[in-house]
C-alpha cells in the first residue's frame, strides 16, 4: 500500500528546481501531492490516499465536481513533482540525506536514524544503535537453555546451577503428570473404542447368523416347483393323466425335441386332430413328432405317445382293411389309443367291403370291425388336451 510521508511535505522541500508548487497541492489535504490522480471530469489533483478516503465517504462524488471519474494524471504534473527535493523526515535525529521526490519513499524506509523502541527497557533509540543497546540492556529478559526459564539480564546472577536444576526437575514432573494425563486419556479412548468394536462385532455376528439361516432357507425357497395338481384340484381326465398343477392338463408326457417343433405344437392351441391344417398333420406324420414324446415316471395315462397327436389325446380311429395293409399294427406304439381323424360322428367304411378286416394304424387296442360299410363302429372316443407349459421338459 502507498504510504504518505509524514509531515508536511511541503515544509520540508529544499529545492524546486523552477517548479510552481502552489498548482501541485492536492484540494483535500492542501498538501502537497502524494502519487497523484485526477478527476476526468474536471482536471481536479488529489493525492491517491485522499481521494480513496474520500470515496469512502462519498462514493462516486468528486470534492470539486461532485461527479468523481478517476484518470491518471498528466506527465506534465509528474515532471513538476520529480523536480522538487526534500529533507529527509529523519532529519531532527541527524539524517542529512537531501532526496528527490521518486527516491523519497524508498529512502524513509531503510533510513538509519529512524527511532526504534527497546523491547527491554522500552527506550527510544536509533534504529543503526538499536541492536547494540539491547545487547547490553539489563531489562532484556533472557531465556535458560537448559530450563527455558525467562529471567531479566539484571537476574541473571541468580538463576544459579541449583536453581536450574530444580527448575528442569519441577518441569520433568509437571511433563511427566501431563503425560500420565495424557496416556491415560490415550487409554480410555482406546478402551472405549475396544468396547464400542466389541458391539459391532456382536452386531455383525447376529447379521452372520441372520444371513446363515437365510441361506439356509434359499433351498426351500428354489426347490422345483410342483409339477402335478393335487388330486381333486381339477376334474379327471378321459386319459387318466395325472393333470399339470398350473395348467391341468395331461403331464404324464412331455416332449424332448427340438424348440422349433416344440413353439410348433404350443402354435396348435391344443386343437384336435380333425381341426388340423393338412400341411400341420402332413408334418406330423413325416417327421414323425410322435417318438419325440417322453413319460414321466410314473404315468398313469393309458395313451401312448401315438395317441399325441399334436397337442391332443386322441382315441380310435377306424380306417382302411388291413387286407391292403396287412396284419393290424400300431404306428404309435401297442398300447396307443385310437382315434377317429375324422370326427366323433363319422363312420368308419371298409374300403375293400364289407368282409375286409379292419385295421387300427394308430394302435392296436382300439376296437376294430369287419362289417359293411353302414355298419358303425363303438362310439369310445374322447379328447384330452395335452401340457405344453415351458418347465414340461424333463422327466
Amino acid at each position: 500500500m502507498e504510504t504518505k510521508p509524514q509531515n508536511s511535505l511541503l515544509k520540508r522541500i529544499q529545492g524546486t528546481s523552477g517548479a510552481d508548487v502552489e498548482d501541485l497541492e492536492c484540494i483535500i489535504c492542501t498538501d502537497l501531492l502524494w502519487k497523484p490522480i485526477a478527476c476526468n471530469n474536471c482536471d481536479s489533483l488529489y493525492c491517491s490516499q485522499c481521494i480513496k478516503r474520500w470515496l469512502v465517504k462519498s462514493p462516486e462524488n468528486c470534492p470539486h465536481c461532485q461527479n468523481y471519474a478517476e484518470r491518471r494524471c498528466s506527465p506534465f504534473v509528474i515532471k513538476q513533482l520529480a523536480k522538487l527535493q526534500f529533507a529527509c523526515i529523519n532529519q531532527p535525529n541527524g539524517c542529512p540525506e537531501i532526496i528527490g521526490y521518486e527516491a523519497l519513499e524508498k529512502h524513509e524506509i531503510e533510513c538509519d536514524y529512524k527511532l526504534q523502541q527497546c523491547s527491554g527497557c522500552h527506550l527510544t533509540v536509533l534504529e543503526k544503535e538499536l541492536a547494540k543497546h539491547e545487547d547490553n540492556c539489563e531489562s532484556i529478559r533472557l531465556i535458560c537453555s537448559e530450563c527455558n526459564v525467562t529471567y531479566s539480564r539484571c537476574n541473571a546472577s541468580s538463576h544459579t546451577e541449583n536453581i536450574c536444576l530444580r527448575e528442569q526437575l519441577r518441569q520433568f514432573r509437571q511433563n511427566s503428570d501431563a503425560y500420565k494425563q495424557q496416556q491415560d486419556e490415550i487409554i480410555n479412548k482406546l478402551t472405549a473404542q475396544l468396547e464400542q468394536q466389541k458391539v459391532d462385532i456382536q452386531k455383525h455376528e447376529m447379521k452372520i447368523e441372520e444371513h446363515s439361516q437365510q441361506l439356509n432357507q434359499l433351498p426351500n425357497k428354489f426347490m422345483k416347483k410342483q409339477e402335478f395338481a393335487i388330486p381333486g384340484t381339477y376334474a379327471e381326465l378321459p386319459c387318466k393323466g395325472r393333470p399339470c398343477a398350473s395348467c391341468g392338463k395331461c403331464r404324464d408326457w412331455y416332449f424332448n425335441g427340438d424348440s422349433a417343433t416344440r413353439k410348433w405344437l404350443q402354435g396348435l392351441k391344443n386343437l384336435q386332430w380333425k381341426d388340423w391344417k393338412a400341411h400341420d398333420q402332413k408334418h406330423w406324420r413325416k417327421e414323425r413328432i410322435w417318438e419325440r414324446f417322453t413319460a414321466h415316471d410314473g404315468k398313469t395315462c393309458y395313451s401312448s405317445p401315438g395317441g399325441l397327436l399334436g397337442t391332443t389325446h386322441i382315441g380310435k380311429v377306424n380306417t382302411i382293411a388291413s387286407s391292403y395293409f396287412g396284419p393290424a399294427t400300431s404306428l404309435f406304439g401297442a398300447n396307443a389309443p385310437t382315434a377317429n381323424i375324422f370326427g366323433a360322428s363319422t363312420p368308419t367304411i371298409n374300403a375293400f367291403g364289407a368282409s375286409a378286416p379292419t385295421t387300427n394304424i394308430f394302435g392296436t387296442c382300439a376296437p376294430t370291425t369287419s362289417s359293411s360299410a353302414s355298419r358303425t363302429p363303438s362310439t369310445f372316443e374322447f379328447t384330452t388336451t395335452t401340457c405344453f407349459c415351458d418347465d414340461n421338459v424333463v422327466s
